[in-house]
């Protein structure tokens, strides 16, 4: 009988080289074959150990990475983890997780706010069996919607500004994005209410508007028609009215008062305006024989007599 020594992976086996023959042969044949299925499964089982340990890590640093917001090393831990169990649905969805949350942590400096809350809602809706990433998310969630009732918030301001376009454009907008999260009905229902605000102090302003214009062109009509009249006043009116008024003639240069006694104006040549109404400068002189002296007036006269 003859020993070999001979490798089988790691390990080195002793063969035997047995003459052929009866049942001694059959019986140390069992044996061998029984030992080298043992020193497979062992190295077998030694294997699947060592994967076992390096997922367990590796899971374990990825989800340390996430609470202290590490995302990208999170992801390469959990990479690490799926070469050591290819296709895990754990790891798989925990990487699927924190790419979301890096979208949401890049989109921050714009003031994306419905666009971060799509993928938090995103994140809540991938099943994993740690909730270390959804914690994550839930908590930037309360700064997110804080920042859409802010939002909500400088809408109100616009309809209380009077600047209802803007304002219903931009709310019939938020309502859009509000309909596509379950996350925001409380915001969804105070939009819709603005809503209705808007469209109804818009109403009630463009019908004040129209009254008032309405009043304006009546106003400017009424001015028209006034100025009309007012141009249409002539010196000659004037000169009817006092005559008409007083019982008085214009002066006369050529004739002495001194001596007649008899009472005359004196009325200015061109028109005036005060108050956007025509007038003449008018100069009234009457004699008073009890006193043996001239009463001197100086007024205006308009189409609506002396003033």
């Amino acid at each position: 009988m003859k020993f070999y020594i001979v490798k089988w992976g790691f390990k080195k086996v002793v063969l035997l080289k047995i003459k052929s023959g009866g049942r001694k042969l059959k019986k140390l044949s069992a044996i061998l074959i029984t030992i080298i299925m043992s020193i497979t499964l062992s190295a077998c089982n030694n294997k699947t150990n060592e994967s076992n340990q390096q997922y367990e890590d590796a899971m374990s640093n990825g989800k340390s990475s996430v609470v202290e917001e590490e995302y990208d090393k999170a992801i390469d831990y959990f990479d690490l983890a799926l070469e050591a169990k290819k296709d895990d649905k754990e790891a798989t969805n925990l990487i699927k997780q924190l790419k979301l949350m890096l979208e949401i942590e890049e989109s921050e400096s714009h003031g994306a706010y419905f666009y971060q809350m799509e993928r938090i809602d995103k994140i809540n809706a991938i099943d994993t069996e740690t909730d270390v990433v959804k914690k994550k998310a839930n908590d930037y969630k309360k700064v997110v919607l804080k920042n859409i009732d802010d939002s909500i918030d400088y809408l109100e301001e616009k309809i209380n500004d009077g600047d209802y376009e803007k304002a219903q454009k931009d709310i019939e907008d938020f309502i859009k994005e509000c309909k596509k999260s379950d996350s925001l009905g409380e915001q969804l229902d105070r939009c819709e209410g603005l809503l209705k605000t808007c469209k109804a102090e818009k109403k009630k302003a463009e019908e004040e508007a129209k009254k008032e214009a309405e009043e304006q062109a009546k106003k400017e009509a009424e001015a028209k028609k006034s100025s009309s009249s007012e141009e249409s006043f002539t010196r000659a009116d004037a000169k009817r009215m006092l005559k008409d008024t007083f019982g008085t003639n214009e002066y006369d240069e050529s004739k002495d008062y001194d001596t007649t006694h008899e009472s005359y104006y004196v009325l200015g040549d061109e028109p005036q305006y005060i108050n956007g109404k025509k007038v003449y400068h008018v100069e009234l002189w009457d004699y008073v024989a009890e006193d043996d002296w001239w009463m001197h007036q100086t007024c205006f006269i308009s189409k609506d007599g002396l003033e």
